[in-house]
């Protein structure tokens, strides 16, 4: 336990921590083309300008995601907009995810790390999708700080829940998986990349498919009436 916890720290505030930082330095220093009037994206509804052409990342949620999705949301988003327009609005919708991984893999290059680190992120993801539909209305209707807020859905009227809790709990275990994983973004190489992993134990690789076989066999229940009389409360 001592061993993964020091290399957790190391991947966490060393190699990793270091890459990104350079990332948010040069992402930062491109805002000075503002100051040749460049990056203009239009004007808001206050006819206020935008300049959003020139914004390449949203660091709070780029740093502490709650979610795989939300992390790539904001991310480098300049280029989340080419491989949107490229790839994700052009294939059938079962392909548009794998589709854009696989674009952005192959424009990052040819060594084995990115295969590794995008490959290992596209299936979170999907796990990820799989317990915010099964687990997390459960999870939210027994979470004492869960606030409940009506919303029209597509069948109708229902009500949808938002938790502090949940939200720190998912950011917590988003950052450990990020940034166990990113080892390989850095490392590069397919033999260290696995040497890394291997002082882990293949934890985060371990604990998505343990989840992933979890979720084929077990789908916990809401009561659909308490949900219900918890919103109400908590309205009032």
């Amino acid at each position: 336990m001592d061993l993964i916890w020091t290399e957790f720290s190391h991947s966490s505030f060393s190699p990793v921590a270091l890459t990104s930082s350079s990332l948010f330095t040069d992402w930062k220093t491109g805002f000075g083309c503002l100051l040749g009037g460049l990056g203009f994206s239009g004007l808001d509804d206050h006819l206020v300008p935008q300049y959003k052409l020139a914004e390449s990342f949203h660091f709070t949620k780029a740093e502490f995601p709650g979610s795989i999705k939300e992390l790539a949301d904001n991310w480098n988003v300049q280029t989340l907009q080419w491989l949107r327009l490229s790839v994700f609005e052009r294939l059938p919708k079962q392909f548009r995810v794998v589709g854009v991984f696989v674009l952005s893999t192959i424009w990052h290059g040819f060594y084995p790390g990115y295969y590794l680190f995008f490959g290992s992120m596209l299936w979170y993801m999907w796990v990820g999708r799989i317990f915010r539909r099964k687990v997390r209305p459960w999870m939210l209707s027994h979470l004492p700080d869960t606030k409940w807020t009506a919303a029209k859905t597509p069948s109708g009227s229902a009500f949808r829940g938002s938790s502090e809790i949940y939200d720190i709990i998912t950011r917590v275990v988003t950052y450990f998986f990020v940034n166990y994983t990113a080892v390989a973004f850095v490392m590069l190489s397919f033999e260290g990349s696995l040497i890394a992993w291997r002082n882990f134990y293949f934890l985060g690789h371990v604990l998505c498919a343990l989840l992933q076989i979890t979720l084929m066999f077990w789908s916990p229940k809401v009561d659909a009436v308490h949900a219900d009389s918890t919103a109400k409360q908590k309205s009032l």
